[in-house]
This record gives C-alpha cells, sequence and structure tokens, in this order.
C-alpha cells in the first residue's frame, strides 16, 4: 500500500518548486532585460551602423518590442510562482503570521508597499524599458540628423501614450482586485 505525503514533505516539495519558479522569473528578467539593452545600444557602440540611416531606428524598436514580449513573459511566470505560493500558504496556514489588511479597505500608500514584488518589477519593466528605448530613439535621431524633430515627439507620444495606457490598466486591475477581496464573505470561525 503506498504512504500519502505528510504535510511537511508536502511543504518541502511546494518550497522546491518555489524555488524553482522564483530563480526561473529573475532568470527571465536578466535574459530579456539584456537582449532589451543590447538592442538599444547597439547603434552607439557600433558607429557602423549609423551609415544605415533611417533604417537604424530598428533597434529600438525591437528593444521595446522585446520588452513588452518579456513583460508578457515575465507576468506569466508571476502567475505560475504565484499559484505556487497560494498552495504553500494555504498549507501552511496556521503557522503563518496574519496578514494586517484582510478584508480592509487599503489606501495607496497600503497597497503600494504590500503589492507583490513580481507584479511591481514587471510593470517597472515594461516602463523602465520604454522610456529608454524613447530616449533611444531621440539619441539616434540626434546624431543622424540634428535638425529634425517632428518624428521623435510623434513617436514618442505614441509610446508614452501606449505606456499610460499600460499604467492605467494596472491601476484599473488592481481596484478590481482590492474591491473584490473587499466585498469578499469572511469565512466562518
Amino acid at each position: 500500500m503506498t504512504r500519502l505525503p505528510t504535510y511537511t514533505e508536502w511543504a518541502s516539495l511546494l518550497w522546491k518548486e518555489y524555488e524553482y519558479r522564483h530563480s526561473t522569473y529573475w532568470k527571465s528578467l536578466y535574459l530579456w532585460g539584456g537582449a532589451a539593452t543590447a538592442l538599444s545600444v547597439a547603434p552607439f557602440l557600433r558607429p557602423e551602423l549609423k551609415t544605415l540611416g533611417a533604417a537604424v531606428f530598428i533597434f529600438p524598436f525591437l528593444a521595446l518590442a522585446i520588452a513588452w514580449i518579456g513583460a508578457w513573459h515575465l507576468a506569466a511566470e508571476n502567475e505560475r510562482l504565484s499559484v505556487v505560493m497560494a498552495k504553500y500558504n494555504e498549507l501552511r496556514k496556521h503557522l503563518k503570521p496574519p496578514w494586517p489588511y484582510t478584508g480592509i479597505k487599503r489606501s495607496w500608500y497600503q497597497q503600494a508597499i504590500t503589492e507583490s514584488v513580481g507584479n511591481t518589477v514587471t510593470f517597472l519593466f515594461v516602463v523602465g524599458f520604454t522610456a529608454f528605448a524613447i530616449v533611444d530613439a531621440l539619441f539616434l535621431l540626434i546624431l543622424l540628423d540634428p535638425e529634425v524633430w517632428q518624428v521623435p515627439f510623434a513617436v514618442g507620444t505614441f509610446i508614452l501614450v501606449m505606456a499610460a495606457f499600460l499604467f492605467f490598466l494596472r491601476v484599473h486591475r488592481r481596484k478590481v482586485r482590492n474591491n473584490q477581496a473587499v466585498t469578499a464573505p469572511k469565512p466562518n470561525p
């Protein structure tokens, strides 16, 4: 007859899975961030790339695309990580300290400091690399033709609007999630 694992064995298994997911998240962050950074700085490190003319702008736009794809991948990895952590916390529910913000409406500051590190890092990753791509494109434009300023403002405005959209989408998602937590029925003691 097969013996079922004990709580300690389950907790150990879930902790190993958490460690794996955690390391995968951070390795992915470094991989995507390194790829986006390499594409962004390539035209500045290799002067012969400037001879491509307007085609050199493909580098910051590819960096931006890689950053957004990387943010999508990081969000997926963070979701997997949070599922494992939720199971781990469920298993040790009587052993972990109480959470002070359960079921109460929190201020924006309390929401900010209690937000998941993975969610925050993913959001900062996409916003940071979006801003980096805009600045990169502006510097490239100045290097290629200092007289032209209309193009970067149009492109920069578009990218800033997209970043603002992502920011407000995130804020709205957080508000919906917090309202669900506040209106959820309380368990019977």
